[in-house]
């Protein structure tokens, strides 16, 4: 399958812009998605459609996310390119999951997507259809912005007219009555009532011009505060990159830590098992659309699900575990890491935890170690999910608390053995 670049939009939002040779599968699956999309290969070409196009939305698919970041910051600094209001997504290796993940979090990008390989076509959908819809609120809001202050200025600019015509008409009288003075003062034999009269008037006429002067004075500064909040609201809906000044003029970027590439490797569900879950999922759906169970004699209230938290920085295995705990009837609580885990264990009440135990922020077995100091909580059974085979740090598990193992990773049915082992024993003590 080709990519139709050639006819696509003439003026798309949309640009991907990687270093690969053979054909970008996720530019084939936006292709599909989005009419409005261009895909091109890094080089001139590339530079080109970024000026000439303006894309709201860039994704960058480099050989690895430092050479995407690296890209970018030419695009800003050598081209002075993406001055607009924009959003960037990086496409990585699976191996470069955790560093994207890392980067993103940081603010850096929107968000990220593994396209080598392909596991989830439709989030890649689902963040394009996001950012469509976050681009389409910034720019009408925008539009709302510019209107309102376009007509603020207008009603400004009419008021500083009226006031100079005031002011000449105030002029013009005061000088006609000047006039008058003269004129009526000559044809009196007796007091120059022009001598009288006349200091009188220019104390009026310096009054009204100072009045006058300070109201053109607050509609110039109310003008200026008008032209302030309309560069503030774009710049506050565009999309800087926030360390892209802070980029030394060398180019040497400091990534932000990441999972070892080696643990998330381990961690990826085979297709199968992904294709197994998807059935699970389905299944899963047409069971929980009944509220009831019926049974011999008539209609009997379904029981209460068990509840299980999954604890798992790897989204993709984090979200083919929940399929299966659903196909099989369990209710399923997700946290990416321990301190979610840890806000999480307080709002529900868990029959298990399957957790992770190399994680960011707060890992496997210290979480299970704050799990156990909770009342209530020094009974529920934990098992870790690892694809750390070495028996000796099993015996440390059991002793921070952890009750078993589930290896990564696993079929279906050594998933839900290991939950039923579980959850076996609990009825039993």
């Amino acid at each position: 399958m080709t990519v139709k670049s050639a006819l696509a939009s003439r003026h798309p939002q949309v640009l991907l812009i990687h270093d690969r040779e053979l054909e970008s599968g996720a530019a084939v699956i936006i292709s599909q998605h989005m009419e409005d999309f261009r895909a091109f290969k890094a080089g001139d070409d590339s530079i080109k459609a970024v000026k000439e196009y303006q894309p709201k939305i860039l994704l960058l698919e480099m050989n690895s996310v430092k050479d995407s970041i690296q890209y970018y910051v030419s695009l800003v600094k050598e081209h002075n390119l993406l001055t607009h209001p924009h959003q960037v997504v990086l496409l990585c290796t699976n191996k470069e999951a955790g560093l994207a993940y890392a980067v993103c979090a940081k603010g850096t990008f929107y968000d990220y997507f593994v396209s080598r390989p392909i596991y989830e076509k439709f989030r890649l959908k689902s963040i394009l259809n996001n950012l469509s819809k976050l681009l389409a609120i910034q720019e009408d809001a925008t539009q709302i912005n510019d209107t309102y202050v376009n007509a603020l200025d207008g009603d400004i600019n009419s008021l500083v007219d009226e006031v100079n015509s005031f002011q000449e008409n105030i002029k013009n009288q005061i000088d006609n009555c000047r006039s008058v003075l003269v004129n009526q003062g000559n044809h009196s034999g007796g007091e120059d009532i022009e001598e009288v009269l006349s200091p009188l008037i220019s104390q009026i006429e310096d009054e009204v011009h100072k009045s006058l002067a300070n109201f053109l004075d607050n509609l110039g500064k109310q003008k200026l505060s008008n032209i302030k909040h309309k560069k503030n609201l774009s710049k506050s809906v565009s999309s800087e990159c926030k360390f892209i000044k802070d980029i030394p003029d060398d180019g040497n970027i400091e990534l932000p830590q990441a999972s070892s590439g080696a643990e998330a490797e381990d961690d990826m569900p085979t297709d199968d098992m992904l294709l197994e879950a998807a059935d699970d999922n389905l299944e899963a759906e047409k069971l929980l659309a009944d509220n009831v169970l019926l049974g011999d004699e008539g209609v009997i209230e379904k029981k209460s699900p068990k509840k299980i938290m999954v604890v798992e920085d790897n989204h993709i295995y984090r979200d083919m575990i929940k399929k299966i705990l659903i196909g099989h009837k369990y209710e399923v609580i997700e946290a990416s890491n321990g301190m979610e885990a840890i806000k999480q264990l307080n709002k529900h009440k868990l029959d298990l935890v399957l957790m992770d135990l190399f994680m960011p922020e707060l890992d496997g077995l210290n979480t299970t170690k704050q799990f156990r100091k909770h009342s209530g909580k020094k009974d529920l059974p934990i098992l870790a999910l690892t694809g750390n085979k070495n028996k000796d740090l099993v015996v440390k598990w059991v002793s921070s608390g952890i009750n078993g193992y589930i290896m990564k990773p696993s079929s279906k049915e050594k998933i839900i053995q290991a939950v039923e082992e579980a959850l076996d024993k609990i009825k039993k003590n």
